[in-house]
């Protein structure tokens, strides 16, 4: 009764909620992997609770002020033409951030020049 319906196919909320742990699991795995397991293993094991309840929360914060904002007609509109042209511009302008932050770029320019 309250499925989004995609494509013809009627998806339950508890599967929406499944796709998006799968999701940010399988796309966000191994790099933050590499980054949060020794931060961790740095932790008292009384703080990891904590922890793992605050990212519940924001990560379920993040999800729900996404889907409303997606979901306003203007919004849907904007990111039902241009979605992978601005998916595109973040990921590459993330991607340089990371590079010139990291130092690499300059790293290789000096190794070029």
């Amino acid at each position: 009764m309250f499925g989004l319906i995609l494509q013809s196919t009627i998806i339950k909320p508890d599967a929406i909620l499944w796709n998006v742990l799968v999701i940010t699991f399988s796309a966000c795995g191994a790099d933050n992997m590499a980054l949060y397991i020794p931060y961790f293993t740095m932790l008292n094991v009384q703080i990891l609770p904590v922890i793992l309840v605050l990212f519940i929360i924001i990560l379920t914060a993040v999800i729900v002020a996404a889907y409303k904002l997606v979901n306003v007609p203007i919004v849907k509109a904007f990111f039902d033409k241009q979605g992978d042209l601005v998916q595109l511009i973040v990921y590459v302008s993330l991607g340089l951030y990371v590079l010139v932050e990291a130092g690499t770029l300059q790293h290789l320019l000096l190794l070029i020049y």
